[in-house]
């Protein structure tokens, strides 16, 4: 009788999972109406195909991929007709879970901000793409790999959401292990941690349920390894559901690893990277441990069949009620404002209907003042001034917050060598300042909202404004050729938006542009958080010079005693370096050539200049006779 009561229970608990990641779905596809169809229907039809004409195509696969559900799906039978047009298909017959025996991929799973109030124009889309390696074997393995980067392809040009596909076994996510730490995974600098956010923030896009999502009892606690076993040897045998383990007992040892991670992501999204540190020092300060994956599980389940839990809104004011008891009342508006900035809640489409419902929960619940909001409300059109100094901001309380979570009593650091040295090295590739680097403007959000850049010289310095603001340049030095540098690898330069104030100087707004157009396609912008952890293990080296020659002389002179080096390093750093002499210039070469032979170079003369073949020509002989000995 027991056992027919807990069965009846994880099936009423079931539905009501299915219920809640229906309602996700559909938030997903008001904000992305286009784009959620292609992930959430387009994506397990192509993994579960095999043909010619499709994205994903192996003429080797002897046996069908198939994720788990597939066949039992209305909504992918309603849509295959379309997507055979979309490949010119020329044929009536069912495309998928036609092998007898295929190959299962278990299910496949968003983590993060999609289908929340927090996605945004910018989010991407995160993919775990889930099997158990020891049963499809080795082989399979590799065709999975092989199949999933051929559709990755085809999601890259057609789809506008960015998405990462994670291939992933299930016996190693029960054993909190993710692999290496690179560009888009956290490694070891998050296990239990990455396991409570995937449980409080995925939508199961096809495939068996994660049964923590299920075991739960209003009126007591399940034991998980219990419970789950109760269910596989159940009649139904439990095969809707998949075994990712339990949310283990998330201690201090993971939280220096978990703050470096976010560090490191702030350059792209220092506003996620705010949240996330501040759900780190919760985790501190509560006193009761409990994970906000299970109390936002909690929360679905007792609350009302109409009502939609959204995770992001969930977490927000979770936060806004730890932090009311430990910060001040400035510090906690601030981080109200982060919330609302980071959820564009300043950016709602009239069709979005339900994020216009939770927005306005937010407002009234976390007590947003009414002009606060207006400003909000008001961000695309901030001065550039304002901006930056929000994105300073922004990195004064990622470091407060690293201060407190890195100093919490622990007996470990439950992080690799490997990934603590990676980690290290990129954050310091990011803030630290070191002589002749160009330093990177802190954004508030992934890129400035930025009207134009103009170059303004006064009194012996150059100075780098945008619009008409003149308070806080964003550039301020003597070097013109310093300046050009730090608004490509800033991202700032943009064409026909580059204005230059009158100025006694040779130098001339038509040669800033050719210079930029030079550099960006020679050195691109700054991009630390592409650069392989494999160059983070390695020593520092020069990987690209540019040489710009006497950009500041006038077009007639033939002078050759002025020279910039811009350097782009292995770890993703920027370096203007100056040498006034020929000599100089050979002897910088010299150097950089004994700790690195294998760079690329370049070169820049103004085209007009009278002299451009000879002074290019003398440019070239002194680099060469540096490699020579």
């Amino acid at each position: 009788m027991a056992h027919f009561k807990f069965e009846k229970k994880i099936s009423r608990n079931t539905n009501i999972f299915k219920l809640y990641n229906e309602k996700r779905k559909v938030l997903f596809k008001e904000i992305s109406p286009d784009e959620s169809i292609k992930i959430l229907y387009l994506l397990p039809w192509l993994l579960s195909v095999n043909h010619r004409n499709c994205p994903g195509y192996l003429p080797e696969l002897e046996t069908c991929f198939k994720v788990f559900g597939i066949d039992r799906s209305y909504e992918i039978k309603k849509r295959e007709p379309f997507f055979k047009r979309l490949f010119n298909i020329q044929s009536d017959a069912r495309l998928y879970g036609r092998d007898k025996d295929p190959v299962l991929i278990e299910g496949l799973y968003t983590i993060g901000s999609i289908g929340t109030i927090a996605q945004t124009a910018y989010s991407d889309c995160d993919i775990w793409v889930c099997a158990n390696f020891s049963k499809i074997g080795h082989k399979n393995q590799q065709f999975l790999v092989k199949k999933i980067n051929i559709i990755k392809d085809w999601f890259d040009e057609n789809c506008k959401i960015p998405v990462f596909f994670f291939i992933s076994d299930v016996n190693n996510i029960k054993k909190g292990y993710f692999g290496n730490l690179d560009e888009q995974s956290s490694g070891s600098a998050q296990k239990n941690l990455l396991m409570e956010e995937f449980y409080r923030t995925t939508i199961v896009i096809m495939g068996k349920i994660p049964f923590w999502w299920v075991c739960f009892d209003r009126d007591k606690n399940l034991d998980y390894k219990f419970s789950y076993k109760c269910i596989k040897n159940s009649i139904g045998g439990g095969y809707e559901y998949i075994d990712f383990g339990d949310i283990p007992e998330i201690k201090s040892d993971e939280f220096l690893g978990a703050s470096l991670w976010q560090l490191h992501k702030a350059l792209a999204s220092p506003l996620k990277s705010v949240i996330k540190m501040a759900l780190l020092k919760r985790h501190i300060d509560d006193s009761s441990k409990r994970p906000a994956a299970e109390l936002f599980r909690e929360k679905v389940f007792l609350s009302k069949k109409s009502d939609f839990i959204d995770p992001m809104s969930f977490t927000i004011d979770l936060l806004v009620k730890s932090m009311s008891e430990t910060f001040d009342e400035q510090r906690l508006l601030f981080l109200k404002e982060c919330f609302f900035l980071r959820c564009s809640m300043n950016i709602i489409r009239k069709k979005n209907v339900i994020k216009k419902r939770l927005v306005k929960f937010f407002i009234e619940n976390c007590e947003l003042p009414e002009e606060t909001r207006r400003h909000l409300e008001n961000f695309k059109n901030w001065n550039m001034t304002s901006q930056i100094l929000l994105g300073k901001r922004l990195v004064e309380e990622l470091f407060s917050f690293y201060k407190i979570i890195s100093s919490a009593e622990r007996n470990n650091i439950y992080i690799s060598n490997r990934d603590l040295t990676v980690l290290g090295r990129r954050i310091a590739s990011i803030y630290k300042k070191k002589k002749d680097k160009v330093n990177l403007v802190p954004k508030p959000i992934e890129k400035f909202n930025l009207i134009d850049i103009t170059y303004v010289y006064d009194n012996g310095l150059w100075f780098l404004y945008s619009g008409n603001n003149r308070t806080v340049p964003l550039y301020k030095g003597t070097d013109i050729v310093s300046a050009v540098s730090f608004a490509v690898w800033n991202d700032l330069f943009m064409e026909g938006r580059v204005r230059m104030e009158p100025n006694h100087t040779s130098v001339s707004l038509p040669e800033i542009v050719n210079l930029s157009h030079k550099l960006k396609a020679f050195l691109g912008k700054c991009d630390v958080l592409d650069t392989s952890p494999v160059f983070y293990l390695k020593d520092e080296k020069i990987q690209k010079i540019f040489i710009v020659v006497s950009f500041e002389e006038t077009y007639y002179e033939k002078n050759v005693n002025n020279f910039a080096l811009i350097c782009k390093t292995t770890w993703g750093e920027l370096f203007v370096k100056r040498a006034k002499s020929p000599r100089e210039l050979e002897h910088k070469l010299k150097y950089i050539k004994d700790i690195n032979r294998n760079f690329q170079i370049d070169f820049y003369l103004q085209r007009n200049s009278s002299y451009y073949e000879k002074i290019i020509r003398r440019a070239r002989d002194i680099v060469e006779t540096s490699f020579l000995f």
